[in-house]
């Protein structure tokens, strides 16, 4: 998918050496249905896929720091709305229908990453 953040950010401090920094927004991302599609197997039906919704909001958050050439990022994303539709099942014969089977599936994300800068 596509993903387009939308972060403030602010410098809590930076003296010499070392800096930390705090940053939060919005975060839209468009889902390429080709990419994100979800076929189950082993279920008594042909085919079972799950429809995902193509537009999904996000909330994140963040710490960075610096010490001198090495940084660390702590980052979490809260998924604002569920992302399953629902799913839909295709029977042997072929006659296929929308089912009320939706999971509750959010991006909650929480990521660590170290990198160094030259």
């Amino acid at each position: 998918g596509l993903e387009v953040p939308l972060y403030y950010g602010y410098h809590v401090f930076k003296e010499g050496p070392y800096g930390m920094s705090f940053y939060i927004g919005p975060k839209a991302k468009f889902v390429l249905t080709d990419l994100s599609a979800h076929t189950l197997t082993n279920l008594p039906y042909t085919t079972c896929e799950e429809s995902i919704s193509p537009l999904n909001f996000s909330l994140m958050a963040g710490l960075g720091i610096s010490i001198s050439p090495i940084f660390f990022d702590f980052s979490f994303e809260y998924g604002l709305q569920n992302i399953s539709r629902g799913f839909t099942v295709t029977d042997a014969s072929g006659n296929s229908s929308h089912q009320d089977l939706i999971f509750d599936r959010r991006k909650n994300v929480l990521s660590f990453s170290v990198g160094f800068m030259f």
